[in-house]
């Protein structure tokens, strides 16, 4: 993955993101097995922004449609919670580094949701950002 170095001019200050990736800290919670789930941990990955409010619904069970999700929405099956969206295949593929079997669960699983356009969640209080390697002197004060 290519490091991305963005910054921004605001009221004289250079600014740099906060974090562009998570450390899993805690194996995240959802309906795949324990051993799957803990095979997370000490894992980086990409986030996509910040933390998220959202809905969501156990992954193996998740609606497939828009109709499927509205019906969900409506039957008040989807819960609230807040966490870091992180595209699914790029997670599967950066655990098959280091737990292929793992890996394979996800891929025997759930394959309608590796198809690189779909984002996966994990909940705040299982992830600690990480963050980014700034240069020395970001953040500084900006020229004149």
């Amino acid at each position: 993955m290519a490091e991305r170095r963005a910054s921004a001019w605001l009221g004289g200050r250079q600014t740099f993101p906060i974090a562009r990736e998570v450390e899993i800290v805690v194996a995240p919670g959802g309906d795949p097995p324990d051993w799957v789930r803990k095979s997370w941990v000490g894992l980086r990955l990409p986030v996509i922004g910040d933390v998220h409010k959202m809905e969501i619904h156990d992954i193996t069970t998740a609606p497939r449609s828009r109709l499927g999700w509205f019906l969900a929405r409506l039957l008040k099956r989807l819960v609230p919670a807040r966490g870091y969206q992180i595209n699914a295949a790029q997670a599967v593929e950066i655990l098959e580094r280091s737990k292929p079997e793992a890996a394979k669960w996800w891929r025997e699983n759930t394959p309608h949701i590796l198809d690189g356009r779909t984002n996966i969640m994990f909940h705040e209080w299982a992830c600690r950002p990480v963050a980014p390697n700034l240069p020395q002197g970001a953040n500084d004060e900006g020229p004149g």
